[in-house]
C-alpha cells in the first residue's frame, strides 16, 4: 500500500470508534455528530477514489517501488503522475478527460540518430500492434533532437487495466535496452561563453569553461573527483541555466567532440 492512501485511512480510523461510541451512547447529540461525520467520511472517500485507482495499479507501474513511489497529485491541473525509476517510464492520469498515458524518452546514438530513429519507431509500432492492446493513440515525437525521441501510449481510463499497463511497460523496457549508453562529449557556445561538457544520458558529469582555448574553470558532479578551482560566478550559474532550458537537446552533430580531446584539456592545469 502506498502512502497516498494514508490520509484516507487515518480518517476512517478516527471515524470508526466515533460511530461506535455514538451507537453505544445512542443520544441525540451523538447520533447527530455521527451523521455529520458520516457525510464527511463519504466525501473524503469520494475525493480519494482516484488515489485508490492509482494505488491498485502501482505494482504494475513500478513493481519494485510501489509502496514508496512518489505519486504527484496536481489538483490545479487535474492530473496524477507516477515516475518509475527502474524503467524511466512516466505514468499520467488526466482527470479532466479521463485519459491514462504511459510515456518514455528513448535515447539514441547521436552519430547515427537519423537511421536509429526510423528503426526504433518501426519496432515500437510493430510491438504495440502485436500486443493487441486496445489503446487510443500511439504518439511518437518528431525527429527534432539527435539525442532522443519520446513515445506515448494513451488509453481511455477504463481500458488502463493492470494487465495492459504491465504489458506496455514491458514493451517500453525491452525497447529501452537499445538506449545509447555511453558518455557524450560536446562543445557548446552559450551566452557567448565556450563550454565543454561531459554528459551521460542527458545528465551533466563534468564541464570546463574555456577562454582563448584555455581552461579557466572546471566543474564535476562526481564527488571523488578533485577539482582544484573554486566555483566562480560564471560556470555553475551558466550550467544551471543551460540545462534548465534543455539546450543540450538542441545540439547538432557538429557540436560533438572526441573523448580524448576533452580529457586532454581536463588534465591540464587551469589558466590563472
Amino acid at each position: 500500500m502506498n502512502k497516498i492512501l494514508y490520509p484516507t485511512l487515518i480518517v476512517f480510523a478516527i471515524y470508526i470508534p466515533i460511530i461506535g461510541y455514538a451507537l453505544y451512547e445512542h443520544s441525540t447529540e451523538s447520533l447527530f455528530a455521527s451523521g455529520i461525520g458520516t457525510i464527511f467520511v463519504l466525501l473524503v472517500a469520494w475525493k480519494s477514489k482516484d488515489n485508490f485507482w492509482i494505488n491498485r495499479r502501482l505494482p504494475a507501474m513500478t513493481p519494485n517501488h510501489y509502496k514508496t513511489a512518489n505519486v504527484n497529485i496536481d489538483s490545479i491541473e487535474k492530473n496524477v503522475n507516477v515516475w518509475d525509476e527502474d524503467s524511466c517510464i512516466r505514468f499520467a492520469l488526466d482527470l479532466k478527460d479521463n485519459k491514462f498515458r504511459i510515456s518514455r524518452i528513448m535515447l539514441m546514438n547521436p552519430k547515427r540518430s537519423s537511421k536509429e530513429y526510423e528503426e526504433r519507431k518501426y519496432q515500437f509500432h510493430t510491438r504495440m500492434e502485436q500486443s493487441l492492446i486496445p489503446y487510443n493513440e500511439l504518439m511518437i515525437s518528431l525527429y527534432d533532437s539527435i539525442f532522443s525521441f519520446k513515445v506515448i501510449v494513451e488509453f481511455d481510463r477504463k481500458k488502463a487495466t493492470i494487465d495492459n499497463i504491465r504489458t506496455v511497460r514491458s514493451i517500453m523496457m525491452d525497447l529501452g535496452k537499445d538506449d545509447f549508453n555511453q558518455h557524450l562529449f560536446v562543445r557548446v557556445t552559450y551566452e557567448n561563453q565556450i563550454v565543454l561538457l561531459d554528459t551521460y544520458q542527458y545528465n551533466l558529469i563534468r564541464a570546463m569553461l574555456l577562454v582563448n582555448e584555455s581552461v579557466v574553470e572546471k566543474y564535476s558532479s562526481i564527488k571523488t573527483v578533485d577539482v582544484s578551482t573554486t566555483k566562480s560566478d560564471t560556470l555553475v550559474p551558466l550550467l544551471e541555466k543551460y540545462f534548465e532550458k534543455n539546450k543540450l537537446a538542441k545540439i547538432s552533430i557538429d557540436d560533438i567532440i572526441e573523448e580524448k580531446d576533452f580529457e586532454e584539456l581536463w588534465n591540464k592545469e587551469e589558466k590563472d
